[in-house]
């Protein structure tokens, strides 16, 4: 798949915050992942950004991205928000 970004767009989505199968050089940045029981799983995705998302919660240290491949290489928001994106 060609590469995309997502930024500012996930709110209020029950179930799946993102979910990345088979993509590669993707960023997602500046989303709020608040009310997701998933907020993001990756499938063979390789190198991946994440920056700057806000997981449910104040975060100090990097967030894990869970999921299932061979490599970790783009699997952590390095730099998590403290407080919600304004969308």
């Amino acid at each position: 798949r060609a590469p995309s970004s997502v930024y500012w767009t996930l709110k209020n989505i029950q179930f799946w915050g993102i979910f990345i199968e088979r993509s590669i050089f993707n960023k997602v940045h500046h989303n709020n992942f608040v009310k997701c029981k998933i907020k993001a799983f990756v499938i063979d995705g390789f190198y991946n950004s994440w920056y700057r998302n806000y997981w449910g919660r104040p975060r100090l240290l990097p967030k894990r991205i869970i999921g299932i491949s061979g490599l970790l290489i783009g699997r952590f928001d390095l730099f998590p928000k403290f407080l919600p994106n304004r969308i």
